[in-house]
């Protein structure tokens, strides 16, 4: 992993969280910004695969001392002070036309795309919620089934 890429930073957020209380391991980060898999976790902290953009706005959401800008593209400290702007607020970012969106600003799609993970997160844990159902609703069924068969 070259120095100074996003997997290096994204590294070290999740050094940083853990160092603050917010989770004891990778895992338990990576848990607070919806990422479950322990495989994929591990290949985006070490560079084997991309980071999406969402899963820095919320590294950013989690502990807002976490600097966005350093975060996407290395520009600034990782960590900033109160007086200091940072995180995915419009007056942070480069707020010029994206080429594949014209019309919208940079801001306004990170703005959509944080809208978006949250719902992802709610629908989540949603399904979560009725998976969890559902096998309690199953347990009864699949009890009578094993003494109606034997």
């Amino acid at each position: 992993m070259a120095k100074g890429t996003v997997s290096e930073r994204f590294r070290q957020a999740f050094d940083f969280l853990k160092k603050n209380g917010y989770g004891k391991s990778d895992v338990a980060i990576a848990a607070l910004i919806g990422l479950t898999n322990r495989s994929y976790v591990s290949q985006m902290l070490t560079g084997k695969r991309p980071i999406a953009a969402d899963h820095l706005i919320t590294l950013c959401l989690i502990d807002p001392r976490l600097n966005f800008q350093w975060l996407v593209n290395g520009k600034g400290r990782m960590i900033v002070d109160d007086n200091e702007k940072h995180g995915p607020p419009p007056n942070t970012i480069d707020d010029e036309k994206t080429e594949k969106h014209p019309g919208m600003t940079t801001t306004m799609l990170i703005r959509l795309l944080y809208d978006s993970n949250q719902v992802n997160m709610e629908l989540r844990q949603k399904i979560r919620e009725l998976e969890a159902e559902n096998e309690r609703l199953k347990a009864p069924f699949e009890k009578k089934e094993t003494s109606t068969g034997s």
